[in-house]
């Protein structure tokens, strides 16, 4: 079967059906955003996987006008068809919603990865992230060793892979060629992967 998704069209082997198992999360976080202590996830894992199978994981970012646009859910369907677990966050649900900073979604984004890594059905050292346009420039900032050191505590939990789709680049050019900081961003970021 051939799956479209966006402008691509994904070969899934194996029968479309009810492919997973879901389960709305709430993972605390250091970094509050509207007030709530906690970060919003749907956690969906392959339905015909024995619970006690530890399997890959991949964490979806939405884009920026919110968890309501239903950009992630295709490819969670995808990636659970081809055996991963997947944890769609839910940052913020509208675009009026959205912090004006990214830095909250930031240190959301590496708690869930900590959290992702206590779960016995997930493999803690294979555990990804994939953002679309607002969740893909903090998929591309995270994949910075400025991110990692400043949220990622220095556990050694680290994301196994970083897949940003349409992220701005643009203004990470402007920010590069500038050289020097940028709000909360340092100016040597990404000079440091």
């Amino acid at each position: 079967h051939f799956i479209r998704v966006g402008g691509f069209a994904l070969l899934i082997l194996g029968p479309l059906g009810p492919a997973s198992a879901q389960e709305l999360l709430r993972i605390p976080t250091t970094a509050p955003n509207n007030g709530q202590a906690f970060v919003e996830g749907m956690l969906s894992v392959p339905a015909d996987t024995p619970a006690d199978q530890p399997r890959p994981a991949v964490i979806l970012l939405h884009a920026g006008g919110g968890w309501e646009v239903p950009v992630t859910s295709q490819y969670a369907k995808a990636l659970n068809q081809a055996g991963f677990a997947v944890l769609e966050l839910r940052l913020f649900k509208t675009e009026a919603e959205r912090a004006p900073s990214r830095m909250g979604y930031l240190q959301n984004l590496y708690d869930a990865l900590r959290f992702l890594g206590t779960r016995p059905d997930i493999q803690p050292e294979k555990v990804s992230v994939a953002g679309f346009s607002f969740g893909g420039i903090l998929t591309l900032t995270s994949a910075t060793a400025w991110a990692y050191e400043r949220f990622g505590g220095g556990t050694g939990t680290k994301f196994a892979a970083h897949a940003p789709f349409y992220p701005v680049c643009y203004g990470y050019a402007a920010f590069a060629k500038a050289g020097r900081p940028a709000g909360e961003l340092p100016a040597d970021l990404l000079r440091r992967w």
